[in-house]
């Protein structure tokens, strides 16, 4: 039942994002980032979805870029059991970027936690990514 529920869920956003082209750029991010999980299971390289983003301007890039840097560092360097958990932490860390109150956490410290997070309690993801007390 649990995994119905997740995939039920993800497929519910992967649809809200190919129906609407006015979503935020953390919204996207969910998306984003069960396709470089997926790219992953596939065998596909971490240089190929590198190679594929566009070449690092400035410092400071917008999201999704910067999100999406992130993301290909953090799935090809960690092994995410959770993808689920993941996807909703990255999200979570975009908005909190977006709002000027991402605070600073080292992925190395919690992805054990993160993957441990129920399907059923996005919080535990959120908190993870520093937004809940």
């Amino acid at each position: 039942m649990k995994h119905r529920v997740s995939i039920f869920l993800i497929a519910l956003l992967f649809s809200s994002v190919a129906i609407s082209d006015d979503l935020g750029d953390c919204q996207k991010i969910f998306a984003l980032s069960q396709s470089a999980l997926s790219n992953k299971a596939k065998g596909i390289s971490k240089d190929r979805l590198v190679l594929a983003l566009p070449t690092k301007q400035a410092e400071e890039e917008p999201e999704p870029l910067h999100s999406m840097r992130e993301i290909v560092e953090e799935v090809y360097s960690y092994q995410i059991t959770n993808q689920f958990a993941y996807s909703v932490y990255r999200t979570e860390r975009c908005v909190l970027r977006e709002a000027g109150q991402l605070k600073p956490v080292e992925f190395g410290d919690i992805f054990v936690e993160l993957n441990s997070c129920s399907n059923e309690a996005p919080e535990c993801a959120m908190k993870l990514a520093g937004s809940k007390p």
